[in-house]
């Protein structure tokens, strides 16, 4: 894949004022106790400010030349700058935050990863686009799949909007800072995690106007429906989503029509 692919394949926007980063990180809970993931160290100007802020950061860069720039420049003795894919890498097992600036095509699948696994974070803030971030808050009149399949175990809400000229290339979509937080306590067991992620699944493909049902009612509809013919229903999604996901990169290459051949499916 070229270079210009892969930007675009990212969809990367920099962060380059570090007073604005300061006011963003001010607006979290983190501080020098914590240990802070980032995803995605871009400039490095995030990254120092966590490092000023928290007791150590992890920071994971996929693009190896910005890795190797960085690597000479973010020497600080609580910073560890790995180079990369975040979706590829264990997740700390002690309590742990996250602050980042996402590369925004990534938005769901490290959400995903973060909230879908044993030890999600205490708390992450996200700076995602605006209609992304919508789609994982949960309300009273209109609810996506993910909202819902979050719901039970984190509090998920867009804390404010940011103006786009803090961002390099500037997004055309209005950024917006994204905060997860762990229920304390859960509204289900994480027991009943993947039956309940399994009934959502189902539910969301089957039954019209999911998306019109409170969440709440959702867990009271889940406590009482007989979810035995709904096993499976999630595992399949994410299958199906990630052929697609697989299409979509294929694409961007000149070649993607013969990549699709049966052969390479």
């Amino acid at each position: 894949m070229s270079y210009s692919a892969k930007r675009k394949l990212l969809s990367q926007n920099f962060l380059f004022n570090r007073q604005f980063v300061r006011q963003l990180i001010r607006f979290s809970s983190i501080d020098k106790k914590d240990t802070v993931i980032e995803v995605g160290t871009g400039e490095g100007i995030i990254t120092r400010e966590l490092a000023r802020n928290a007791n150590n950061v992890t920071s994971y860069e996929i693009d190896a030349s910005l890795y190797k720039k960085l690597s000479n420049k973010l020497i600080d003795s609580n910073i560890k700058l790995v180079c990369g894919d975040f979706l590829q890498s264990n997740l700390p097992n002690r309590r742990y935050k996250v602050f980042s600036n996402v590369p925004f095509s990534n938005t769901a699948d490290i959400i995903r990863k973060l909230l879908l696994s044993y030890n999600g974070p205490e708390e992450a803030w996200l700076i995602v686009q605006k209609e992304a971030a919508k789609k994982f808050v949960a309300n009273n009149d209109r609810n996506s799949m993910a909202a819902i399949l979050y719901y039970p175990w984190w509090e998920i809400n867009i804390i404010k909007e940011l103006n786009r000229s803090n961002f390099k290339p500037q997004p055309k979509a209005t950024p917006v800072l994204l905060r997860i937080k762990k229920r304390q306590p859960s509204l289900l067991s994480q027991k009943k995690k993947d039956n309940y992620q399994d009934f959502v699944a189902y539910s969301f493909n089957k039954v019209k106007k999911c998306s019109k049902i409170n969440p709440d009612i959702w867990l009271h509809k889940f406590n009482t429906s007989n979810i035995l013919s709904t096993r499976g229903s999630f595992t399949k999604l994410l299958s199906e989503q990630s052929k697609l996901k697989k299409i979509h990169r294929t694409r961007l290459s000149n070649n993607w029509r013969s990549s699709m051949s049966p052969a390479n499916k």
